[in-house]
């Protein structure tokens, strides 16, 4: 059964059921669904940095939303319908903050497992340059602010469960470990 890309309503959007340790079920079900039936899904973490001045461009959520409202986070989201993790990567980043990056500067880093309660994988990428971005489109439904902070911070922040971030450290651990040994 094929279904629109994203649908007009955040809610009903259209994701991938995956099981336990990741795989595809076969099924597809609205975001309202999964969350509400806690289904096993995927979604995507994309870390935007600066090497000149070892910054990460995070995005602040909107306290309107479900799931960890009014925190900061990096740029991403769901991985809908038959997206790749990488496609879903740039859709993100160009819906949330309307940055357009290109597959090649997209790098994989990494694919974290559902900690605790949590049902859903991470597949992590990055972009790094010297370049910092100064002008955002920013997804008012979705955010309320975009933000350059240094890396270090960024990762104290989520190591010492900030109740100001969404990230938790036995989640992030392996990327943060992954993106250390890149950034040197």
């Amino acid at each position: 059964m094929l279904f629109k890309k994203k649908q007009a309503d955040k809610f009903d959007e259209i994701l991938r059921v995956v099981d336990k340790n990741g795989n595809w079920t076969g099924t597809y079900k609205t975001r309202g669904e999964i969350h509400d039936n806690g289904f096993y899904h995927n979604n995507v973490a994309v870390w935007i940095i600066n090497k000149k001045n070892m910054t990460i461009l995070l995005e602040h959520r909107s306290p309107d939303k479900t799931k960890n409202p009014d925190r900061w986070c990096l740029v991403g989201g769901h991985i809908a319908n038959d997206e790749t993790p990488s496609q879903a990567a740039i859709n993100e980043v160009k819906e949330e903050i309307g940055i357009k990056l290109k597959r090649k500067e997209v790098k994989f880093l990494c694919i974290t497992p559902p900690v605790n309660n949590a049902k859903s994988f991470t597949y992590h990428f990055y972009f790094i340059s010297n370049k910092i971005f100064n002008w955002f489109k920013i997804q008012k439904e979705e955010l309320t602010e975009i933000r350059y902070i240094n890396y270090n911070d960024w990762k104290k922040l989520v190591k010492h469960g900030s109740d100001k971030v969404a990230p938790k450290w036995n989640k992030y651990k392996i990327a943060f470990d992954l993106m250390d040994q890149i950034l040197k």
